[in-house]
């Protein structure tokens, strides 16, 4: 039933001679919509064809029937639907992809964009300004747990129901929560002063209601240079708190601010185009070198 429900979801006809295809609960309007049997006045055209909406002799929707019979709204939506001459056997398409064939990579795309009800897991935000940071994934990864309130700070444990302490290992607050961990902390604001970032962190914080949004301002308003930077810091400064946390060693503020540097460093070296180059051309000598010696 499931299954049925999707490609029913994805199906829409594509018009040839009409003959097959029923006016209501068919989608042969645009997008795949149909004319539901609960519109007025839909009982007059239950048992008919959508070839009876058409001037046959040139394949054209015969204006008068249509809006005679339907609302302004749905008589327009038919009357702007193309009908093509060269097409002439009535056949079920699959609208999510432009060859018509379906396939579960897009039938799971339209179940999550529009089949199934996910709104609430969406949330306005600069959401490309995190995937489009020049560093690695798991840096990014972070940005998004952060961003979408995920990330297992003790007091965010605590909300979930997990019985656990609240104080952040780090300093003196009673709350480890995204503010003290990576803001308010005064080990926090001494790794963001020897970044040079403090001012504008400082600045974004003010200015906005929530952890969320101050990411989104800074990622939104610094530069590449100065948003992988701030996201390496952030990165680093969770590392620091799990380090903290589970082996109890307590570093730096110049080692939290190191790590980010040398992440951004080696980040860059391994996406160099020379490094890159060379890589491939050494996968290739591998492969070949691999088939050589089957051969033998």
């Amino acid at each position: 039933m499931r299954t049925r429900f999707i490609v029913r979801g994805g199906a829409r006809w594509s018009i040839g001679s009409g003959a097959t295809i029923s006016i209501l609960n068919e989608p042969w309007l645009s997008n795949g919509q149909f004319i539901s049997s609960d519109t007025p006045g839909a009982h007059f055209i239950h048992n008919f064809t959508i070839n009876s909406l058409m001037n046959l002799h040139d394949k054209s929707w015969n204006e008068q029937v249509v809006r005679q019979v339907f609302s302004v709204d749905i008589a327009n939506k038919i009357l702007h639907m193309p009908l093509i001459a060269q097409v002439e056997d009535d056949r079920i398409l699959w609208k999510a992809e432009r060859h018509g064939r379906y396939l579960v990579r897009s039938a799971y795309r339209l179940c999550v964009t529009e089949l199934i009800d996910s709104s609430y897991l969406w949330r306005l935000g600069y959401w490309s300004g995190i995937w489009n940071l020049k560093v690695p994934p798991k840096v990014k990864n972070l940005l998004w747990r952060m961003c979408r309130g995920c990330l297992p700070t003790r007091v965010r444990l605590l909300d979930k129901g997990v019985v656990c302490p609240t104080n952040y290992a780090s300093c003196d607050s009673t709350h480890e929560d995204l503010l003290n961990v990576f803001f308010y902390c005064p080990f926090a604001i001494q790794v963001w002063n020897r970044t040079g970032l403090w001012g504008s962190v400082q600045h974004a914080l003010f200015h906005t209601a929530s952890v969320t949004d101050a990411i989104f301002s800074l990622l939104e308003n610094l530069s590449a240079e100065l948003s992988q930077r701030l996201s390496t810091v952030i990165w680093s400064l969770w590392k620091h708190r799990n380090i903290r946390v589970w082996d109890n060693v307590t570093e730096t503020s110049v080692v939290v601010v190191e790590r980010a540097r040398n992440m951004v460093t080696d980040w860059q070296l391994a996406n160099a185009p020379d490094v890159l180059a060379s890589t491939s051309h050494f996968q290739h000598a591998m492969a070949a070198n691999t088939g050589a010696s089957t051969s033998h």
